[in-house]
């Protein structure tokens, strides 16, 4: 692994953690009522979805 590859992953796991803690929070406010086991079922659901095209 190249130092230039080490750098693109390490910002790929930067953009991700941010892009699910963004959406956690974005489904929080818009969702106050909902429970964490759903929040969790539906990111787990879209994850499934997305792999599996």
């Amino acid at each position: 692994m190249t130092p230039k590859q080490r750098w693109y992953c390490f910002w790929v796991i930067i953009a991700v953690s941010v892009l699910l803690t963004a959406g956690i929070v974005w489904f929080a406010i818009h969702n106050p009522q909902a429970s964490w086991n759903t929040l969790f079922s539906n990111l787990w659901d879209s994850f499934v979805n997305f792999v599996g095209r």
